[in-house]
């Protein structure tokens, strides 16, 4: 089991996928859960947020170097425009992006897969 981790993480596709879902989780799902966390938050009136949702990951599919960019700022990167909830691995995953050579289809694959989903889900 440990031998078949240690192929994993050293395979390029899978550290690759690993960034593009922690660039992911700091611009669009923890801003995300914290909305829809906020205390007395009703459900039934999130259609908006969701539509702020799928606007903005339609933006960094526009221009994906918002996120995967040389220099990124949260304030066009980040959902609700806030620092992001872990800069320091922001910046980590970000002094590793040019050892990935397909990060630029990895994001924009998940960023497709995931508008395409809450389109399906919320609309």
């Amino acid at each position: 089991m440990e031998q078949n981790f240690w192929n994993a993480i050293h395979d390029i596709p899978t550290p690759s996928e690993l960034a593009v879902l922690s660039l992911y989780s700091q611009s669009i799902s923890y801003p995300y859960m914290e909305k829809v966390h906020t205390p007395g938050q009703n459900a039934l009136e999130l259609g908006p947020h969701h539509t702020k949702v799928l606007d903005h990951i339609g933006k960094i599919i526009r221009n994906p170097h918002l996120l995967i960019g040389p220099s990124p700022s949260f304030t066009t990167t980040a959902l609700n425009g806030k620092n992001w909830n872990s800069p320091k691995m922001f910046e980590a995953v970000h002094e590793k992006l040019s050892t990935f050579p397909h990060i630029f289809w990895t994001s924009y694959c998940l960023l497709q897969r995931s508008r395409g989903d809450m389109e399906m889900i919320y609309i």
